[in-house]
């Protein structure tokens, strides 16, 4: 909003600047939200590929009457294996960054309120000093650790399964 925008009067009321802050913490907060949606998004994404990867192994290794097919098994596992693997890693490295400009997006919105304080803000993000949580648990986003972790924990499977396919132990 600029301030010839703004009602007439309105340097009796609130500063230009609270105004200038309300406005871009309404957009700090929508970029959050944004970004945390993305992050979920790729999660469910790599699941919904993950599920393809696995549904498409167990094809191969199964023809119906328990037989493992005998030509293009090995190979097709292997390459499962390291599409696995390679899709895995870079979903991760992607959520992975997209949970760094979060907590980007966090400090912003933080510094809005900080700012904001003095024109009667109250604070949304950071609640630590409001917080009566005892659990150290219970200080930070344990949701940060799944998004993180769950797909480097995918390619872990796909990296076993493709440990044995190398080993001839299936496919």
């Amino acid at each position: 909003m600029r301030p010839q925008d703004l009602p007439a009067g309105h340097e009796d009321d609130i500063p230009v600047q609270a105004h200038v802050l309300v406005n871009q913490e309404a957009i700090a907060a929508e970029l959050y939200r944004h970004e945390d949606l993305l992050n979920w998004q790729k999660l469910n994404n790599l699941l919904y590929i993950n599920v393809g990867l696995g549904a498409v192994l167990g094809f191969t290794l199964d023809t119906g009457n328990g037989a493992a097919l005998d030509v293009a098994s090995p190979v097709v596992v292997k390459a499962l294996a390291v599409l696995g693997v390679m899709v895995c890693v870079a979903f991760g490295i992607a959520i992975w960054a997209g949970t760094i400009y979060l907590q980007n997006r966090k400090l912003a919105l933080r510094l809005i309120e900080r700012r904001l304080r003095p024109f009667g803000g109250a604070p949304m993000v950071h609640l630590r000093r409001f917080a009566t949580t005892r659990s150290k648990l219970q200080r930070f986003s344990l949701t940060m650790i799944v998004l993180r972790g769950f797909p480097f924990a995918l390619a872990g499977v796909w990296l076993l399964i493709g440990l044995l396919a190398f080993g001839g132990a299936i496919g």
